[in-house]
């Protein structure tokens, strides 16, 4: 029981990080006019739609690895739990966003939904070969 709660907590503790970082910059990111406050215009902001994804991509590694630095056992699967939940989040907030709205962002969600399960699969990736490595003899 108390190494399903710090896996729980493993898991949780880099959805925070994830949601913090992503917060924070979207906050500074808005506050200073770099990105439009509200919604994204529909056309000419493909650069930043691209500046998103890209930040993201680097604030689900660092969440990745504070759930696998904090996981009590097999950081892989809890990394890999994480993408998924992230997945899941970000798929929910589209269909909720889209049936207000109408669906012309879900594909943008479907994106962050993609980059999710990418990133943790590949930070996944990079521990196996990390712990592989740390192994081995010499």
């Amino acid at each position: 029981m108390k190494k399903t709660l710090k896996s729980i907590g493993a898991v949780l503790a880099g959805f925070i990080t994830i949601g913090i970082l992503s917060g924070v910059a979207s906050a500074i990111l808005v506050s200073t006019g770099v990105f439009p406050n509200g919604k994204l215009p529909l056309h000419g902001s493909l650069l930043v739609i691209i500046s998103i994804l890209a930040y993201q991509a680097v604030f689900y590694v660092v969440g990745c690895f504070v759930a696998a630095r904090l996981a009590p056992s097999k950081p892989v699967r809890h990394v890999l739990v994480l993408g998924g939940v992230g997945a899941v989040l970000n798929l929910l907030s589209g269909l909720g966003l889209s049936m207000r709205e109408g669906a012309v962002f879900f594909w943008f969600y479907l994106a962050l939904a993609i980059l999710s399960l990418s990133v943790a699969w590949l930070s996944g990736k990079l521990l196996d070969v990390s712990t592989l490595r740390s192994e081995l003899p010499g």
